[in-house]
């Protein structure tokens, strides 16, 4: 009787321990794509218009002159010349 319920308790650890790899294979790739999905997600806000998008790349890069130009230019066509200017 201790023989068939040592048996059993292998069997269902064996069980568990199968179903467990399956389960993690199913999410493993859930969460391998989650960062990729949030970093789509920021840089889609930052790509919202062309004005957050020049804005972005002079706070990155704050000596690219052609994110400081095209960030000027964005806001003077929509009237912020002070803006423009500094």
């Amino acid at each position: 009787m201790n023989t068939t319920l040592a048996a059993l308790i292998v069997l269902g650890c064996l069980v568990a321990a199968v179903l467990s790899e399956k389960i993690l294979r199913r999410l493993l790739p859930v969460t391998r794509e989650e960062p990729n999905g949030y970093a789509t997600f920021q840089r889609n806000k930052v790509w919202n218009t062309e004005e957050t998008l020049w804005r972005d790349v002079t706070i990155k890069s704050p000596r690219n002159p052609r994110g400081l130009m095209n960030y000027g230019n964005r806001l003077m066509t929509k009237g912020d010349f002070n803006g423009a200017l500094g």
